[in-house]
């Protein structure tokens, strides 16, 4: 049964960011899941795998990190946007999911109907 919702998620997923990339007129080539999901390596791995794109997982406290930024470049700490990125990601752990492709992969698609 938790197959099934993580499935239907990953499907969620993927309808979700084909709405994003119509919107924007632009192909995106990653997504970022954050907070406590993105510790579900099942989900991170089907989301890969339903939406042909990688998946960056973490950080899992990405609330608290932004709260934190935002007020340090209001206080001048941080110069900005791409200084926080670089600190975010030289200070936490960011996993990398990717399409596994295999001689099943026809199979998993047929699987999932119009996914």
């Amino acid at each position: 049964m938790a197959k099934c919702v993580f499935e239907s998620l990953a499907s969620s997923y993927k309808k979700a960011v084909e709405e994003i990339e119509d919107i924007f007129e632009k192909e995106f080539s990653s997504i970022n899941v954050i907070g406590g999901g993105c510790q579900n390596e099942l989900l991170n791995q089907l989301i890969a795998e339903v939406t042909d794109k990688d998946v960056y997982a973490g950080p899992v406290e990405a609330t608290a990190i932004g709260n934190l930024i935002a007020q340090l470049i209001a206080l001048g700490e941080i110069q900005d946007i791409d200084e926080a990125r670089t600190m975010i990601n030289q200070s936490f752990e960011v996993k990398k999911y990717v399409k596994s492709y295999n001689e099943n992969e026809e199979a998993y698609d047929e699987r999932q109907g119009s996914v």
